[in-house]
Order: structure tokens, then sequence, then C-alpha cells
């Protein structure tokens, strides 16, 4: 008896039936069904009966008796049964008007191959809102259009036509892949065949009216039966799926790898073309990922090498690897490389030494460890020293680069066995291993608990990912961030001035210099008396942003006539200059000497909420891009990361005997926006402040320019 996961509700309320429907349904329909097993129609058909699917097949043909030995039907309302999944492989056209029949039918999901919809232009679009449409108002799941389909391996589910199978038995790693590219996704499903990675579970989504690639991943890392997932991704529109799914995946301590293309303007314009997503920035995605511990993929290849690391079960005691190798060019690279992934080469302790050079007395035995071309005479070197370095307990990893002596038919087997022999005494710890051989003895190696890559980079890389989700899931999962507010709300289309901005900011903990708002002259002489001097003087209008440009801006006034000029002044000319815009006043403000300028900002991200920016000011963030972004509220863990990230950092810890800057007060004021964001995160559009300057430890940091938009009302 099949077992269902209760259904979960939309936003709206509406009752969801669950991804257990499409990868686990009892009964399955096809319309546009083939006797020809070549054809799309018919792939399915014949996949079902030789996986040895146990529910029930209906295909649907109107000018069919019978479709592949089974019973058809002329159409999905002739079945005399409920049907639970519908797989539909027709022409365009005919498309809605069968999956209204579904609807009426009880049908509880539908998988639509055909194209031709959203990614078609406008007339396609409409075509596609009717389908998003008929599933919000019946509750039937709806996958695709224009998608490749699923499967459930393991329970004999074929709901598409990809060439690409799997065995119905397996009892190794277990993978799932999400896709919303279905030929991208078979392209990943052969290249994992063809590396022995088992990919057990396969969703695309591809143009996505209902069924989106985040509830894939949600569903993959709440099933028991998935060890792992995989996941091609070009934008998502929303993201509360797939926020969940990351959460739960890491909670559940299940590895993601994922390839997220459009990294580049080009590519994130043509992702958004070949899905019609909105795209959020691909920095923003990165966030994301470092946030769960998804490992990010750059190129399908690194996805299959991660992939195939993380199936061999092997977990590193901690980010410390060995290298060894009988080349000291090659281990010169593969330090390079290990450093670069965040691994450390610690050299072994001088017992361990000892006994290396007991066996080599000209050995390298710092990290690399370099046994020398004497592997050539002594095959079995390498093994000996791989064991002496794991039984020290030192290292959480080894990397061994042999290369073409792996493969030389006068030392292959001796150093085959000596290799093996270290392997097998360790089986726990990841052993990787650079081999040019024959793949028969690839396969030895792999077989003996090896880790095999050609390339140092490649196995780097993997192992670098290993470590990076054995800290994860060590980890503990991070409570939820939640701060109480007691000031109130912001309302869409609220307008601010510098002032509005900074008064409502401070609130928050995000502090500015002593500045008063004044309407005349006579007042920005007292008021900047008041403040002491110099003082800076300018306009206060939330339709004017750049100040400076219209004469909005007087600098270093240091006397009370000084300061009342100022503001005649721009009383006279300002207005001429922007007819149109309504002017509040006049800041007068305290001019800070010194400091670190910094720049703190959020935007609302269209698939991610409000996103929090940190960076240095000046031309490290104009011209170095030096900046660093979170997710909001942030804490003040996270804060003193933000940072430390920066490449400037050296210029608040103090550079070239300057004092350090206040970095418990940034943090504050980091945490203080992060927290204002989020309170008011349905309606704030933006926050800049431009910049933030943080003076020396103990004396604060202080918003000297601030701007705040709030959405547009809607009607």
């Amino acid at each position: 008896m099949m077992v269902r996961r209760k259904a979960s509700r939309t936003a709206s309320g509406r009752a969801v039936v669950n991804l257990d429907i499409l990868l686990r349904p009892s009964s399955i329909a096809i319309i546009g069904a083939s006797s020809d097993p070549t054809r799309i129609g018919g792939r399915p058909i014949q996949s079902l009966i030789e996986s040895g699917y146990q529910g029930a097949i209906y295909p649907i043909n109107p000018t069919r008796n019978e479709i592949q030995g089974i019973k058809a039907y002329p159409n999905i309302r002739d079945v005399p049964a409920p049907v639970d999944t519908v797989i539909i492989a027709l022409p365009q056209d005919k498309v809605i008007a069968e999956i209204e029949h579904c609807a009426a039918k009880g049908v509880r999901a539908v998988v639509v191959f055909t194209a031709g919809f959203a990614e078609h232009g406008e007339t396609g679009k409409a075509k596609q809102n009717r389908l998003t449409e008929i599933a919000a108002q019946s509750g039937m799941r709806i996958v695709g259009p224009n998608c490749l389909g699923a499967f459930n391996a393991d329970a004999g589910v074929w709901l598409t036509f990809t060439a690409a199978k799997q065995p119905r038995e397996h009892k190794g790693f277990r993978f799932a892949l999400a896709s919303q590219s279905g030929g991208f996704g078979s392209h990943i499903l052969k290249l994992a065949n063809l590396r022995g990675i088992s990919i057990r579970q396969f969703l695309t989504t591809g143009n996505e009216c209902d069924v989106e690639c985040g509830e894939a991943i949600r569903y993959f890392a709440q099933d028991p039966s998935v060890d792992g997932i995989i996941a091609y991704v070009e934008g998502l529109r929303t993201s509360e799926a797939f926020l969940e799914g990351l959460a739960i995946a890491r909670a559940n301590k299940k590895p993601i790898v994922l390839a997220k293309v459009g990294r580049t303007e080009r590519g994130a314009a043509a992702a958004r073309s070949h899905t019609a997503s909105l795209a959020g920035s691909d920095a923003i995605y990165d966030v994301v990922f470092r946030e769960f511990g998804v490992h990010r993929a750059v190129t399908i290849e690194e996805l299959l090498d991660v992939s195939y690391a993380i199936e061999k079960r092997k977990v590193p005691a901690n980010n410390k690897v060995a290298i060894l190798t009988s080349s000291g060019g090659a281990g010169i690279q593969s330090a390079d490389f290990a450093v670069e992934n965040g691994l450390e080469l610690p050299a072994p302790s001088a017992s361990v030494r000892q006994d290396m050079l007991a066996l080599v007395p000209y050995a390298s035995t710092g990290n690399p460890i370099d046994v020398t071309a004497q592997l050539t005479n002594e095959p079995d070197l390498l093994g000996k020293f791989n064991s002496i370095v794991l039984r020290s307990g030192e290292y959480g990893a080894v990397y061994n680069f042999i290369g073409m002596m792996a493969g030389s038919p006068a030392i292959a087997q001796k150093l085959l066995d000596s290799m093996s022999k270290a392997a097998i005494e360790f089986p726990k710890v990841p052993q990787f291993i650079s081999v040019t051989c024959p793949p028969e003895i690839t396969a030895a190696y792999e077989k003996a608990g090896f880790l095999v890559y050609e390339d140092p980079a490649r196995a780097m890389k993997a192992l670098g990912a290993l470590v990076k989700f054995a800290n994860v899931f060590a980890a503990p999962v991070p409570a939820p961030k939640m701060a109480q507010i007691a000031a109130p709300k912001l309302a869409a289309g609220l307008k601010f001035n510098e002032a509005t901005a900074k008064e409502t900011l401070a609130r928050y903990g995000v502090l500015s210099p002593p500045e008063r708002l004044v309407a005349t002259p006579e007042q920005a002489g007292q008021a900047a008396q008041q403040i002491g001097f110099p003082v800076a003087i300018k306009v206060a209008s939330a339709d004017i942003l750049h100040k400076t440009e219209i004469g909005g801006v007087a600098l270093n006034i240091d006397s009370e006539g000084s300061a009342s000029a100022a503001v005649s002044q721009m009383q006279r000319e300002i207005p001429a200059l922007v007819p149109n815009a309504v002017i509040d006043g006049y800041l007068v403000t305290s001019m800070i000497r010194g400091g670190v300028e910094c720049i703190l900002g959020s935007r609302n991200d269209p698939v991610f909420g409000p996103i929090i920016m940190f960076g240095l000011g000046g031309v490290f963030v104009e011209l170095m891009k030096d900046i660093t972004f979170r997710r909001v509220p942030v804490s003040e863990e996270e804060a003193n990361k933000m940072i430390r990230e920066v490449r400037g950092f050296s210029l608040l810890a103090g550079y070239r005997g300057k004092p350090a800057a206040d970095v418990d007060a940034l943090v504050r004021a980091i945490c203080g926006l992060s927290v204002f964001a989020n309170h008011n995160r349905d309606v704030l559009e933006s926050v800049e402040i431009n910049p933030l300057v943080v003076l020396p430890k103990g004396q604060g940091a202080f918003a000297l320019d601030a701007v705040v938009e709030t959405m547009t009302p809607t009607k």
C-alpha cells in the first residue's frame, strides 16, 4: 500500500497535491499514446512495462483499441477508474482541452511534454496562463509544459521520454535530480550514468506553469529514499519552496550539488528567455547557496566530480590534506589547488617524518610529500608512505598523484597492490588519487576505495566540497532570527527626504551625526551655532536624490553668518533648477572628520526578498566592487563575517599604524539596517547609506547620507 504525505497549501490557501502523486502514482494515463516505442507518446509506455510498474496503465488514443499490449481508450473520460497522473503528448492546440478534461475527471497530476507555450511569445504565454488557472482552480498539479517529465526508478514510474534508463534495483547512494531544463537534465543524467552515479528520481519542470523546481528540491529533501540532490537551475520566479527545500536538506544532512546558469548578464538574459523566469541577481544566489551549504558547480564536469565524491560516503574529519607524489611539480600544483579550495597543508609531525625518512632518506617530507623517483625501483613506497600518514590521524584526507606510472607494465600491479592495502586499511578516510592508466586499472583503484580523478584541480575541488558539506552538517542548524520591533511598519508610497530617512533608521540603531532640519536662513545659523562648527548644510527633499548637482550641499560651514548665507543661496537657486521638487527644508549637520567610509544598503530582490549589502566606500565600491551580501535579518555573527569578507578589511582593522575602526558600532549598524529591511519587507524597495563613516574604536559609526525608497502602492 502506498503511503501518501498530507497535502500542503499555497499562500492563497488552495490545497496542493503533494508531489508523491507524480513520483508514486497508483495509475497513469498517456494521452497521445503511441504503439511505436521510439515516439514521445510510446516511450513512456514501453518504459513502464519494462520497469515492472505495478499500477494501472491507461493509453489514450481515439484510433487504437490496444497499444503495446494494453487496452486503449478514446479519451480520458472513458477510463472506467480514477486516474492519478496523466502524461500529455499532443500538439499544442489540443493541450488545453485535454487538461480541462483531466480536471473534470479528477486527475491529480499532469505532465505536459508539449512545447510552444510561454517560450513562444505572447500567444503562447496566454495559453500557458490558462494552464496555471486550471491548476489553481482544480488543485491538480501540472508539470511543464515543455518538459521532459519525471521518473522514480525504485517505484518503476516513468513519466518521461528520456532514453537514459536506470535499473529498478539499486542499493548504493541514491541521488535525485531536479532540473528546469529537460534537455540539459537528460544530458546530466546520461553523463552521471557513465560515471556510475546513480540517479533514482528525476523531475524536470520546463516552463513551470505550476510545479516549480524549488518544489522538486523540497520534495526530494524530505523523501527518506533520497540521499543527495543534484539540480540544474536557470532562474526562479519564487523562492519560498526553494528556500524551504535547502533548509530541509541541510537539516537532513543531504548534500545538494547545483548548477545555476546565468552568471553573466548575457547568460542571465538567455535563461530568462528559455524559462520565462524572472532571475534574481546572480550574486544573491551565491549568498543563498553559502547560507545553506549548497555546492554551486560552475561546469557539468564539476557537478559530476562532486557528486561522484559524495556518492562514496567518505567524510573528511577536518580540512587538512596530505599530498603525496613522486613528482615535485605535480605536488606544487596540487598544493595551489588545495589552498584555493579552502584546504590546509600542515607538515607532518616529527615522528611521521622520521618514519618516512627511514624508508627514503632523501624524500621531501614537508607537505606536499615527495617520495622521489625511487618509486620506480620500489613500487610499494607510495603505499607505505600513505599508511604512515593515515596512521598518524593528522589529516582528514590524502591525495596521491601517480600519473602515468600507474599504467606502467613494469610496476602497475605492485603499485596497485601496495596502494590498495593502504586504502583498505583506512576505508572511512577520503583517499583521492590521480592516475593515467587503462580503464581496468582505474576500476581496480576505485574498487579498493580510491576516488579517482585525472586532474588534481578536479580532485581538490571535490575534496573542498566534501569538507564544506561536513562542516555544514556538523554545525547546529541556525535558529530563525526574529526581532521584536516597536517601530510601526512603513506604508507603500511613503516618501523620505534625507532627514526623515535618517530619523527612521535611527529607531533601528543606525545613527547619524547631530543635525537639525530648518526652514529659514536664520534658523540655519542658530542650528549651526548650537551643533558646533564646522557643519554641512543640505537641501532636504524626497524629490532630489543628487543634491550636489544642483548646488544643494554646502560643506565646511564655520560661522553662523555662513550658514545663513548658504541657505539663502539654496532658496534662490534650487527652485529654478528643479521647479517640481517639494523642498521640506534644509538639514544642518555636524561635519565628521576622519574615519573609514563604508557603504551600507538593502534592496528587495525579486526572488529572495530583502538583501543587505556592505562594502567599503569610494573607489572600493565603484571600481573594485568590494562588496558582500546577506539575506535579512542578519545576526551579529554574520555581520562580523560580512565585514571581514571584503578585501579592504585591513583599513578597518588598522592599516599602517592607523587606529582600528569601531567594528562593533559597524556591526550594530549592519544588524539594525537588516532588521529595518526585514520589518518592512513588504513595502521597502531600497535603502542606501553612503557614506557610513566608521570612526576609531569606541567612537561609533554614523550615516552621513541616507536614501529610503518604498514601493509604489498597488491599485
